[in-house]
């Protein structure tokens, strides 16, 4: 996460769990799925011990690729066995389907033309 410069992923995690949340709500995670940086059962065991137990929501987001970007979506098996994981150690999980990525047009596609990308390093 490009914030990590700043505030590391377990520093954001504790932020994010300590907000206030109204009674019976959840705080929901997005998390960007990238082929063979974050996308691998390891990752989902870790992300699932850090949130087992907790009011959270994970919407599991598949990389939309475009030019400008060095990486890749996960298959969707990946995708599924990464949410299987987290589901089965009692977190709520959803999984954003793409629509639009065939012609460039899909969330986070259509503003990166022409523009400077950061490196992403890999965490759960």
């Amino acid at each position: 996460m490009p914030i990590e410069a700043k505030y590391s992923f377990d520093e954001v995690l504790d932020a994010a769990l300590r907000y206030p949340v109204p009674r019976g709500g959840r705080v929901t995670f997005e998390y960007v799925l990238l082929r063979g940086v974050n996308d691998g059962s390891a990752h989902a065991r870790e992300l699932a011990r850090r949130l087992r137990g907790r009011r959270v929501k994970v919407n599991l987001i598949p990389l939309n690729p475009a030019p400008e970007i060095p990486f890749q979506p996960p298959s969707a098996e990946a995708v599924d066995a990464f949410g299987l994981i987290l589901a089965e150690a009692g977190v709520a999980v959803s999984v954003r389907r793409p629509r639009g990525r065939d012609i460039l047009a899909a969330c986070g596609q259509l503003h990166l033309k022409g523009a400077a990308v950061a490196p992403v390093a890999a965490h759960p």
